[in-house]
């Protein structure tokens, strides 16, 4: 795990453009089953990118290839999203949507985005409340695909609509929520994700190492170093979580919780002691 943890690093830590988010997105996946060939499925989205680019006719426009991929992806390979079990953890599994072809909307976008950028168009992730869906910069316009739904396409007020956004508060959601989401901030809502359905399950490991890929993408968020270190105590990994515990109430003293968690360290380390 570590080691998935240090690649996981090595690959965000880059320059935004360099950043290979679907490498990055399928390390996540390697992180929770240990055993995922990454570069079996980025040679899998180089083929699928490679058959749109064949499909398409020489000197097609960036229209034109859009239409394509939208054809191939949702026709020919039938991406969906997985109504009858949406909080399936495996929905959020790159290499697992790459074979079933059912996803998260999230999932399905990246997969989208993916063999756009391969064709050079111009797409991009846009993280709507409760959906996500792929921008397409056309000439004259924007155009929304929501890879959830079969390809349907959408118009910036449909976008709102699904949103439930009240008619006072369109301008602020045009600018906050309609701007393209970078790949850190896309693999942020992925693992946010699969934290929800992994504390509600109670699945405590896997919680633990969706923490730990949380705590390497925002070092600097530490209700994230704080929610590891609970979670490493469900475990009985008392040290670690005397650790992050320990490390949130230095660097932020003045947290609504910290009497409450300043009191929870108290009975660990003497947890811990008697167990010494």
């Amino acid at each position: 795990m570590a080691k998935i943890v240090q690649e996981f690093e090595k690959e965000i830590n880059q320059p935004e453009p360099s950043i290979n988010l679907a490498r990055a997105a399928l390390l996540i996946s390697n992180a929770i089953n240990l055993r995922v060939d990454v570069a079996a499925s980025l040679a899998k989205l180089d083929a699928m990118a490679q058959t749109v680019r064949r499909e398409a006719e020489d000197g097609a426009t960036a229209e034109e290839k859009f239409a394509v991929l939208n054809d191939y992806f949702f026709e020919q390979q039938q991406f969906s999203g997985n109504r009858a079990d949406y909080y399936n953890p495996h929905n959020s599994f790159l290499n697992h949507v790459l074979v079933t072809k059912i996803g998260l909307p999230i999932t399905l976008s990246v997969i989208y985005l993916e063999i756009g950028w391969r064709l050079e168009l111009p797409v991009a992730g846009i993280g709507l409340p409760g959906h996500f869906v792929v921008a397409f910069d056309a000439a004259d316009d924007v155009i929304y695909v929501d890879p959830f739904n079969d390809g349907q396409l959408l118009t910036e007020d449909d976008c709102m609509d699904i949103a439930q956004v009240p008619e006072d508060d369109r301008i602020p959601f045009r600018r906050d929520y309609l701007k393209p989401m970078t790949k850190k901030a896309i693999l942020y809502r992925m693992l946010l994700n699969l934290k929800h359905v992994y504390v509600t399950h109670q699945e405590w490991d896997r919680a633990h190492r969706v923490a730990d890929l949380l705590v390497a993408l925002r070092p600097g968020e530490l209700n994230q170093l704080r929610d590891r270190g609970l979670i490493a105590y469900r475990l009985d990994r008392l040290q670690d979580a005397v650790f992050d515990i320990q490390q949130y109430l230095l660097q932020n003293p003045n947290a609504s919780d910290a009497d409450w968690l300043t009191s929870h360290l108290e009975s660990l380390r003497a947890k811990l002691l008697r167990l010494n």
